[in-house]
């Protein structure tokens, strides 16, 4: 899953400083999914609601219905319904896909970690403070 940032018309804004917005919206990608994953990871049960409460979880890290729906190999209408509590599958096959959706979180939010610690493009800590704090003012 590739994110971007679309240059803005800000002349002032130097190739470093679009690098380091990048980096830091993978960074918050990563963390909604991290905290997907680890909610994810924590669903012991095979209900409707767990399989309902895990697809949401991972719509709401940013990940779409489209990749979703081809990793557990079902149609995007059909992982949609599943996502408003329509038409749910039986209980053994619930089990079955909840369990490809926690494989799919766990692997996609490992390879944006890595990702993220590979990258020769990490802002410096004062870039990122600046930036928090900018968010959290909005």
């Amino acid at each position: 899953m590739e994110l971007a940032v679309k240059a803005t018309s800000n002349s002032s804004r130097s190739r470093d400083e679009e690098v380091d917005l990048q980096w830091l919206v993978e960074a918050d990608f990563y963390a909604y999914l991290a905290t997907a994953n680890d909610r994810v990871q924590g669903i012991e049960d095979d209900s409707e609601a767990s399989l309902r409460g895990a697809i949401t979880a991972v719509l709401l890290a940013g990940v779409s219905q489209a990749e979703i729906a081809e990793r557990i190999k079902v149609s995007r209408p059909t992982l949609s319904r599943w996502s408003k509590g329509e038409h749910m599958p039986r209980a053994i096959v619930r089990k079955a896909y909840l369990g490809e959706i926690k494989s799919y979180l766990s692997q996609l939010t490992r390879e944006v970690r890595k990702k993220l610690e590979e990258s020769p493009r990490r802002p410096p800590d004062r870039v990122i403070a600046k930036y928090r704090l900018a968010e959290a003012r909005v």
